[in-house]
C-alpha cells in the first residue's frame, strides 16, 4: 500500500506540473517571431537555439541574419512544446527528443495513409 500511496503522489505532482502549462491552441496559418516562440513554449534562447542545432525545428523565414528577425510556424511551437514534454516528463535528451519526434511524424504519415486507403 505505501508504494501505491508514493506512485499516486507522483502523479498528483504530474498533474500539477501540467495543470501549470496549459495547452496552446494554435492556427497554423499564423507565424511566429523567436520571441513570440520562446514566450508560448515559456522557453529560452539558448534552448530554441539548440533545437535548431538539432534540427528539431527550423525557421520557416530567415529575414534577416538576426534570429530576432525569424518567423516560425505553428507546428515547430507544437515540436518545442513535445520537446519540453519528453524532456521534462521522461528526462529525454534533446537528440532523443529529435528522434522520438522524428518517429512520431512518420507514425503519424504512415496512418494517414493507412486512412486514405
Amino acid at each position: 500500500m505505501a508504494g501505491e500511496e508514493k506512485s499516486d503522489r507522483k502523479v498528483l505532482k504530474n498533474r500539477q506540473d501540467v495543470d501549470k502549462k496549459e495547452p496552446t491552441l494554435l492556427d497554423e496559418s499564423v507565424t511566429y517571431t523567436f520571441t513570440e516562440l520562446c514566450n508560448v513554449c515559456k522557453v529560452g534562447d539558448e534552448f530554441v537555439f539548440e533545437m535548431i542545432n538539432e534540427g528539431i525545428i527550423a525557421p520557416i523565414r530567415a529575414a534577416g541574419a538576426s534570429p530576432r528577425s525569424w518567423m516560425f510556424s505553428a507546428t515547430n511551437i507544437k515540436k518545442v512544446q513535445m520537446t519540453v514534454r519528453l524532456q521534462e516528463d521522461l528526462r529525454v535528451n534533446l537528440p532523443g527528443a529529435a528522434l522520438a519526434i522524428e518517429l512520431l511524424e512518420e507514425l503519424e504519415q504512415l496512418r494517414n495513409r493507412v486512412g486514405e486507403e
